[in-house]
Protein backbone atom coordinates (compact mmCIF):
# COMPACT_ATOMS: atom_id res chain seq x y z
CA UNK A 1 0.00 0.00 0.00
CA UNK A 2 1.37 3.41 -0.45
CA UNK A 3 2.37 5.77 2.20
CA UNK A 4 0.23 7.93 3.82
CA UNK A 5 2.75 11.52 3.41
CA UNK A 6 2.86 9.63 -0.65
CA UNK A 7 -0.96 9.94 -0.75
CA UNK A 8 -0.93 13.52 0.32
CA UNK A 9 1.92 14.77 -1.89
CA UNK A 10 0.11 13.24 -4.79
CA UNK A 11 -3.69 14.13 -3.62
CA UNK A 12 -1.74 17.70 -3.78
CA UNK A 13 -0.54 17.42 -7.41
CA UNK A 14 -4.11 15.65 -8.67
CA UNK A 15 -6.18 18.68 -7.27
CA UNK A 16 -4.34 21.27 -9.27
CA UNK A 17 -4.79 19.28 -12.83
CA UNK A 18 -8.53 19.37 -13.54
CA UNK A 19 -7.92 23.12 -14.32
CA UNK A 20 -5.64 21.82 -17.08
CA UNK A 21 -6.12 21.45 -20.25
CA UNK A 22 -4.10 18.19 -20.50
CA UNK A 23 -6.16 16.62 -17.41
CA UNK A 24 -9.28 17.66 -19.06
CA UNK A 25 -8.70 16.78 -22.51
CA UNK A 26 -10.54 19.27 -24.02
CA UNK A 27 -9.85 22.83 -24.75
CA UNK A 28 -13.80 23.83 -24.87
CA UNK A 29 -14.88 22.90 -21.39
CA UNK A 30 -12.37 25.47 -19.82
CA UNK A 31 -13.51 27.29 -16.52
CA UNK A 32 -17.77 26.87 -16.00
CA UNK A 33 -17.84 24.94 -19.34
CA UNK A 34 -19.03 24.99 -22.91
CA UNK A 35 -21.73 27.30 -23.98
CA UNK A 36 -23.28 25.63 -26.63
CA UNK A 37 -25.79 28.87 -27.67
CA UNK A 38 -29.15 26.77 -26.82
CA UNK A 39 -29.74 26.58 -30.03
CA UNK A 40 -32.56 23.65 -31.28
CA UNK A 41 -31.32 21.65 -34.03
CA UNK A 42 -32.47 24.24 -36.86
CA UNK A 43 -30.92 27.12 -35.76
CA UNK A 44 -28.25 24.78 -34.98
CA UNK A 45 -27.40 23.80 -38.66
CA UNK A 46 -28.33 27.48 -39.81
CA UNK A 47 -25.00 28.37 -38.25
CA UNK A 48 -27.23 30.25 -35.71
CA UNK A 49 -28.54 32.91 -37.88
CA UNK A 50 -32.04 31.75 -37.26
CA UNK A 51 -31.95 31.95 -33.50
CA UNK A 52 -33.56 35.11 -33.30
CA UNK A 53 -36.55 33.73 -35.17
CA UNK A 54 -36.76 30.15 -34.10
CA UNK A 55 -39.40 29.07 -31.71
CA UNK A 56 -37.90 26.44 -30.54
CA UNK A 57 -34.56 28.34 -29.26
CA UNK A 58 -35.17 29.78 -25.80
CA UNK A 59 -33.27 33.42 -26.63
CA UNK A 60 -35.71 35.91 -27.81
CA UNK A 61 -39.34 35.22 -26.41
CA UNK A 62 -41.21 37.28 -29.19
CA UNK A 63 -40.36 34.22 -31.54
CA UNK A 64 -43.18 32.16 -29.77
CA UNK A 65 -45.37 33.42 -32.54
CA UNK A 66 -44.28 31.13 -35.10
CA UNK A 67 -45.75 28.05 -33.40
CA UNK A 68 -48.82 27.64 -35.29
CA UNK A 69 -50.29 24.77 -33.03
CA UNK A 70 -49.04 23.74 -29.48
CA UNK A 71 -46.17 21.43 -29.48
CA UNK A 72 -43.37 19.34 -27.45
CA UNK A 73 -39.93 19.10 -28.53
CA UNK A 74 -36.62 17.33 -27.20
CA UNK A 75 -32.73 17.57 -28.67
CA UNK A 76 -30.19 14.82 -28.78
CA UNK A 77 -26.88 16.35 -29.23
CA UNK A 78 -23.93 14.10 -28.94
CA UNK A 79 -20.46 15.78 -29.60
CA UNK A 80 -16.98 13.89 -30.38
CA UNK A 81 -14.03 16.03 -30.34
CA UNK A 82 -10.01 15.76 -30.40
CA UNK A 83 -7.78 18.52 -28.51
CA UNK A 84 -3.95 18.59 -30.04
CA UNK A 85 -1.17 20.51 -28.00
CA UNK A 86 2.12 20.10 -27.86
CA UNK A 87 2.66 17.30 -25.80
CA UNK A 88 0.27 14.86 -27.53
CA UNK A 89 -3.24 14.85 -28.06
CA UNK A 90 -6.42 13.44 -26.93
CA UNK A 91 -10.25 12.33 -27.55
CA UNK A 92 -13.16 12.76 -25.68
CA UNK A 93 -17.11 12.02 -26.59
CA UNK A 94 -19.77 13.88 -24.05
CA UNK A 95 -23.55 12.74 -25.13
CA UNK A 96 -25.54 16.05 -24.59
CA UNK A 97 -29.87 16.63 -24.09
CA UNK A 98 -29.33 20.33 -24.73
CA UNK A 99 -32.69 21.59 -24.89
CA UNK A 100 -36.62 20.38 -24.29
CA UNK A 101 -39.40 22.37 -24.10
CA UNK A 102 -43.16 22.65 -24.75
CA UNK A 103 -45.50 25.62 -26.08
CA UNK A 104 -49.37 26.45 -26.38
CA UNK A 105 -50.93 29.28 -28.03
CA UNK A 106 -53.97 31.36 -25.57
CA UNK A 107 -55.60 32.90 -28.10
CA UNK A 108 -55.14 34.72 -31.23
CA UNK A 109 -52.67 36.71 -30.12
CA UNK A 110 -50.93 34.90 -27.02
CA UNK A 111 -48.18 32.24 -27.01
CA UNK A 112 -45.89 30.45 -23.77
CA UNK A 113 -43.71 27.68 -23.57
CA UNK A 114 -41.29 26.93 -21.23
CA UNK A 115 -38.03 25.62 -21.92
CA UNK A 116 -34.97 23.84 -20.22
CA UNK A 117 -31.95 24.28 -22.15
CA UNK A 118 -27.68 23.85 -21.26
CA UNK A 119 -26.48 27.04 -20.48
CA UNK A 120 -22.40 25.82 -19.60
CA UNK A 121 -21.77 22.55 -20.29
CA UNK A 122 -18.78 20.59 -17.95
CA UNK A 123 -19.27 17.09 -18.79
CA UNK A 124 -15.87 15.39 -19.75
CA UNK A 125 -13.68 12.53 -18.54
CA UNK A 126 -10.24 11.37 -19.07
CA UNK A 127 -7.42 9.22 -17.91
CA UNK A 128 -3.46 10.28 -17.75
CA UNK A 129 -0.30 7.26 -17.66
CA UNK A 130 2.27 9.05 -16.29
CA UNK A 131 5.48 8.98 -13.61
CA UNK A 132 5.16 11.34 -11.00
CA UNK A 133 8.50 12.51 -8.57
CA UNK A 134 6.35 11.87 -4.98
CA UNK A 135 8.68 11.59 -1.86
CA UNK A 136 11.65 11.88 -3.91
CA UNK A 137 11.14 8.75 -5.81
CA UNK A 138 9.40 7.82 -9.78
CA UNK A 139 6.45 6.07 -9.15
CA UNK A 140 4.05 5.20 -12.18
CA UNK A 141 1.07 6.35 -11.89
CA UNK A 142 -2.69 5.85 -13.76
CA UNK A 143 -4.94 8.94 -13.13
CA UNK A 144 -8.40 9.13 -13.97
CA UNK A 145 -10.20 13.01 -13.78
CA UNK A 146 -14.20 13.24 -14.64
CA UNK A 147 -16.62 15.90 -14.48
CA UNK A 148 -20.05 15.69 -14.69
CA UNK A 149 -23.10 18.44 -14.63
CA UNK A 150 -23.98 21.37 -16.37
CA UNK A 151 -25.66 24.75 -15.65
CA UNK A 152 -29.19 24.81 -17.02
CA UNK A 153 -31.67 27.85 -18.38
CA UNK A 154 -35.50 26.96 -16.88
CA UNK A 155 -37.17 29.63 -18.99
CA UNK A 156 -41.33 30.47 -18.72
CA UNK A 157 -41.79 32.77 -22.10
CA UNK A 158 -44.65 34.23 -23.69
CA UNK A 159 -45.13 36.63 -26.53
CA UNK A 160 -48.18 38.91 -27.61
CA UNK A 161 -48.96 40.07 -30.79
CA UNK A 162 -49.26 44.09 -31.11
CA UNK A 163 -51.04 44.35 -34.60
CA UNK A 164 -50.20 42.18 -37.71
CA UNK A 165 -46.16 43.25 -38.05
CA UNK A 166 -45.07 43.61 -34.72
CA UNK A 167 -44.78 40.69 -31.75
CA UNK A 168 -43.69 41.60 -28.35
CA UNK A 169 -42.60 39.17 -25.54
CA UNK A 170 -41.14 38.45 -21.99
CA UNK A 171 -38.82 35.63 -20.21
CA UNK A 172 -38.08 34.56 -16.87
CA UNK A 173 -35.17 32.15 -16.19
CA UNK A 174 -34.19 30.09 -13.94
CA UNK A 175 -30.55 29.24 -13.82
CA UNK A 176 -29.99 25.47 -11.41
CA UNK A 177 -27.14 22.87 -11.98
CA UNK A 178 -24.20 21.28 -10.45
CA UNK A 179 -20.94 20.53 -10.84
CA UNK A 180 -19.41 17.21 -9.63
CA UNK A 181 -16.04 17.06 -10.24
CA UNK A 182 -13.99 13.63 -9.21
CA UNK A 183 -10.66 12.38 -9.39
CA UNK A 184 -9.10 8.85 -8.48
CA UNK A 185 -5.55 7.10 -9.20
CA UNK A 186 -3.37 4.28 -8.70
CA UNK A 187 0.26 4.76 -7.66
CA UNK A 188 2.02 2.07 -8.39
CA UNK A 189 1.50 -1.11 -7.26
CA UNK A 190 -1.43 0.23 -5.08
CA UNK A 191 -5.01 -0.33 -5.59
CA UNK A 192 -7.26 2.72 -7.29
CA UNK A 193 -7.83 5.21 -4.74
CA UNK A 194 -10.49 7.98 -4.69
CA UNK A 195 -8.96 11.15 -3.81
CA UNK A 196 -11.66 14.00 -4.76
CA UNK A 197 -15.17 14.42 -4.83
CA UNK A 198 -16.62 17.55 -5.29
CA UNK A 199 -19.77 19.20 -5.75
CA UNK A 200 -21.13 22.51 -6.16
CA UNK A 201 -24.31 23.31 -6.98
CA UNK A 202 -25.59 26.96 -8.62
CA UNK A 203 -28.78 28.84 -8.49
CA UNK A 204 -29.29 32.18 -10.29
CA UNK A 205 -32.30 34.18 -12.47
CA UNK A 206 -32.84 36.01 -15.07
CA UNK A 207 -35.17 38.33 -17.56
CA UNK A 208 -35.28 38.60 -20.97
CA UNK A 209 -37.60 40.54 -23.74
CA UNK A 210 -37.49 40.40 -27.32
CA UNK A 211 -39.13 41.56 -30.31
CA UNK A 212 -39.71 40.72 -33.98
CA UNK A 213 -40.93 43.64 -36.62
CA UNK A 214 -41.64 42.09 -40.04
CA UNK A 215 -40.96 45.52 -42.91
CA UNK A 216 -42.87 43.77 -45.78
CA UNK A 217 -43.75 40.43 -46.85
CA UNK A 218 -39.79 39.37 -47.34
CA UNK A 219 -38.05 41.09 -44.91
CA UNK A 220 -38.09 40.83 -40.99
CA UNK A 221 -35.74 41.95 -37.87
CA UNK A 222 -35.81 40.92 -34.28
CA UNK A 223 -33.69 41.36 -30.95
CA UNK A 224 -33.97 40.51 -27.27
CA UNK A 225 -31.97 41.39 -24.64
CA UNK A 226 -31.46 39.46 -21.15
CA UNK A 227 -30.51 41.02 -18.11
CA UNK A 228 -29.30 38.76 -15.59
CA UNK A 229 -29.37 38.77 -11.64
CA UNK A 230 -27.39 37.42 -8.92
CA UNK A 231 -25.94 33.88 -9.86
CA UNK A 232 -24.45 31.54 -6.63
CA UNK A 233 -22.14 28.54 -5.64
CA UNK A 234 -22.81 26.25 -3.19
CA UNK A 235 -20.91 23.78 -1.13
CA UNK A 236 -23.79 22.11 0.73
CA UNK A 237 -26.18 24.85 2.23
CA UNK A 238 -22.67 27.37 2.13
CA UNK A 239 -22.70 29.98 -0.53
CA UNK A 240 -19.17 29.84 -1.61
CA UNK A 241 -18.93 32.37 -4.39
CA UNK A 242 -21.46 35.12 -5.90
CA UNK A 243 -21.53 36.42 -9.62
CA UNK A 244 -24.51 37.36 -11.95
CA UNK A 245 -25.82 35.84 -14.81
CA UNK A 246 -23.95 37.32 -17.86
CA UNK A 247 -26.26 39.92 -19.66
CA UNK A 248 -27.23 39.02 -23.48
CA UNK A 249 -27.84 41.31 -26.34
CA UNK A 250 -29.04 39.49 -29.84
CA UNK A 251 -30.14 40.66 -33.39
CA UNK A 252 -30.84 39.34 -36.45
CA UNK A 253 -32.75 39.75 -40.05
CA UNK A 254 -34.66 37.25 -41.99
CA UNK A 255 -35.53 37.06 -45.95
CA UNK A 256 -37.87 35.38 -47.73
CA UNK A 257 -37.38 36.93 -51.25
CA UNK A 258 -36.63 33.86 -52.88
CA UNK A 259 -39.42 31.35 -53.49
CA UNK A 260 -38.61 28.20 -50.55
CA UNK A 261 -35.83 29.61 -49.19
CA UNK A 262 -35.05 31.35 -46.21
CA UNK A 263 -31.83 33.49 -45.55
CA UNK A 264 -31.34 34.79 -42.11
CA UNK A 265 -28.25 36.24 -40.39
CA UNK A 266 -28.14 36.46 -36.35
CA UNK A 267 -25.29 38.92 -33.98
CA UNK A 268 -25.12 38.58 -30.18
CA UNK A 269 -23.18 39.66 -27.37
CA UNK A 270 -22.87 38.24 -24.36
CA UNK A 271 -21.00 39.95 -20.88
CA UNK A 272 -19.38 37.09 -19.62
CA UNK A 273 -17.00 37.97 -17.48
CA UNK A 274 -20.07 38.94 -14.89
CA UNK A 275 -19.09 35.07 -14.00
CA UNK A 276 -15.83 36.19 -13.08
CA UNK A 277 -16.07 35.60 -9.36
CA UNK A 278 -17.43 32.03 -9.86
CA UNK A 279 -14.30 31.10 -11.64
CA UNK A 280 -10.99 29.83 -10.08
CA UNK A 281 -7.75 32.19 -10.95
CA UNK A 282 -6.25 29.68 -13.00
CA UNK A 283 -9.09 30.59 -15.75
CA UNK A 284 -9.29 33.57 -17.53
CA UNK A 285 -13.14 34.92 -18.65
CA UNK A 286 -13.57 37.06 -21.62
CA UNK A 287 -16.74 38.72 -23.08
CA UNK A 288 -17.57 37.71 -26.40
CA UNK A 289 -19.48 38.28 -29.95
CA UNK A 290 -21.21 35.62 -31.22
CA UNK A 291 -22.26 35.87 -35.25
CA UNK A 292 -24.17 33.60 -37.51
CA UNK A 293 -25.61 33.23 -41.23
CA UNK A 294 -27.65 30.54 -42.83
CA UNK A 295 -30.22 29.13 -45.06
CA UNK A 296 -32.98 26.96 -45.55
CA UNK A 297 -33.87 25.65 -48.72
CA UNK A 298 -36.75 23.63 -49.85
CA UNK A 299 -35.39 20.43 -51.14
CA UNK A 300 -35.98 17.13 -53.14
CA UNK A 301 -39.59 15.65 -52.12
CA UNK A 302 -39.88 11.91 -50.75
CA UNK A 303 -43.16 11.28 -51.34
CA UNK A 304 -45.49 13.85 -50.29
CA UNK A 305 -42.83 15.42 -47.76
CA UNK A 306 -40.17 17.96 -48.99
CA UNK A 307 -37.42 18.02 -47.49
CA UNK A 308 -35.70 21.05 -46.28
CA UNK A 309 -31.88 21.44 -46.56
CA UNK A 310 -29.83 23.71 -44.73
CA UNK A 311 -26.29 25.32 -44.05
CA UNK A 312 -24.59 27.82 -42.18
CA UNK A 313 -21.04 29.43 -40.74
CA UNK A 314 -20.55 30.54 -37.45
CA UNK A 315 -17.76 32.21 -35.62
CA UNK A 316 -17.47 33.32 -32.18
CA UNK A 317 -14.92 33.51 -29.27
CA UNK A 318 -15.67 31.19 -26.50
CA UNK A 319 -16.00 32.67 -22.55
CA UNK A 320 -13.33 30.74 -21.51
CA UNK A 321 -9.59 31.03 -22.43
CA UNK A 322 -6.67 28.75 -22.12
CA UNK A 323 -4.59 31.05 -19.46
CA UNK A 324 -4.64 34.44 -20.84
CA UNK A 325 -5.49 33.03 -24.27
CA UNK A 326 -8.67 33.60 -25.89
CA UNK A 327 -10.21 30.15 -27.86
CA UNK A 328 -11.73 31.13 -30.51
CA UNK A 329 -14.58 28.87 -32.63
CA UNK A 330 -15.60 28.44 -36.56
CA UNK A 331 -18.32 26.29 -37.09
CA UNK A 332 -19.78 24.73 -40.39
CA UNK A 333 -22.70 22.98 -40.26
CA UNK A 334 -25.48 21.25 -42.68
CA UNK A 335 -28.86 20.05 -42.14
CA UNK A 336 -32.07 18.58 -43.39
CA UNK A 337 -35.73 19.02 -41.99
CA UNK A 338 -38.45 15.86 -42.75
CA UNK A 339 -42.29 16.70 -41.92
CA UNK A 340 -43.96 13.17 -40.41
CA UNK A 341 -47.48 12.01 -39.48
CA UNK A 342 -49.35 14.52 -42.11
CA UNK A 343 -47.27 17.47 -40.34
CA UNK A 344 -48.34 16.68 -37.02
CA UNK A 345 -44.38 15.98 -36.25
CA UNK A 346 -41.35 16.85 -37.99
CA UNK A 347 -37.08 15.97 -37.50
CA UNK A 348 -34.48 18.11 -37.65
CA UNK A 349 -30.95 16.92 -38.03
CA UNK A 350 -27.97 18.47 -38.47
CA UNK A 351 -24.20 17.68 -38.66
CA UNK A 352 -22.07 20.19 -37.10
CA UNK A 353 -18.24 20.66 -37.38
CA UNK A 354 -15.89 22.87 -35.04
CA UNK A 355 -12.55 24.18 -35.13
CA UNK A 356 -11.50 25.67 -32.02
CA UNK A 357 -8.06 27.39 -31.25
CA UNK A 358 -5.93 29.08 -28.47
CA UNK A 359 -3.06 30.95 -30.48
CA UNK A 360 -0.54 28.32 -31.44
CA UNK A 361 -1.08 26.46 -27.73
CA UNK A 362 -3.89 24.10 -28.58
CA UNK A 363 -6.24 22.89 -30.98
CA UNK A 364 -9.58 21.46 -31.06
CA UNK A 365 -11.39 19.68 -33.65
CA UNK A 366 -15.32 18.47 -32.86
CA UNK A 367 -17.93 16.99 -34.65
CA UNK A 368 -21.60 17.00 -33.46
CA UNK A 369 -24.97 15.24 -34.36
CA UNK A 370 -27.69 17.27 -33.63
CA UNK A 371 -31.24 15.63 -33.68
CA UNK A 372 -34.56 17.28 -32.97
CA UNK A 373 -37.94 16.03 -33.08
CA UNK A 374 -40.99 17.91 -32.72
CA UNK A 375 -44.41 16.47 -32.00
CA UNK A 376 -47.97 18.72 -32.09
CA UNK A 377 -50.56 17.04 -30.52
Amino acid sequence: MIQRPILRAALAALVLLPASLRAQGALSTQGLGYPQGQFGTRTAAMGGGFAEFDPVTPLNPASLDANIRSALYVQYEPEFRRVTTEGGSARTTTSRFPLIGGSMRVGDRVALAVTASTFLDRTWRTTLDTTRIIDGEEVETHESFSSLGSISDLRLGGSYAVGPALRVGLGLHGFTGEHRLRVSGSFGDSVELNLQDDVISFGGMALSAGAMLRLGSTLSVAGSVRKGGALRARDGDDVIASARVPDRYGAGVRYNGIAGTTLAANLEWTGWTALGDLVSARSHVFDGFDAGVGADVAGPRFGSRIITMRGGLRWRTLPFGLADTEVKELGLSLGAGVPLARERASLDVGVLHARRSAGDEARERAWSLSVGVSVRP
